[in-house]
């Protein structure tokens, strides 16, 4: 737990200093250590998207959306859903998701 803590405590200090690249890492290795926690995809989409990876930005969004949906947080996952449309308005994945 501690370890989650420290990575997560490297995240937010990357994203204060502008640093996305290690953002994303910290992010990615948030979701590998803990894959039940919708956040860490959810930020790791965010990060992408500042580094302009647009794509694999769109796949942690839809990993957090699904999560989100899994644990009954249908506002989260309805609020990700939007974002993941706002990047891909014809993101058939997620367009049935919210169908």
């Amino acid at each position: 737990m501690a370890d989650l803590r420290k990575q997560k405590d490297e995240a937010l200090a990357a994203i204060a200093k502008g640093n996305w690249r290690k953002a994303v890492a910290c992010y990615a290795s948030l979701e590998k250590a803990d894959p039940s926690e919708p956040a860490w995809a959810l930020k790791l989409g965010e990060c992408l998207r500042k580094i302009g990876d647009n794509t694999q930005a769109l796949n942690a969004l839809v990993r957090a959306a699904e999560a989100y949906s899994r644990l009954d947080l249908l506002v989260k996952a309805i609020a990700v859903c939007k974002i993941v449309l706002g990047i891909d308005p014809a993101h058939t994945r997620t367009q049935e998701m919210l169908a």
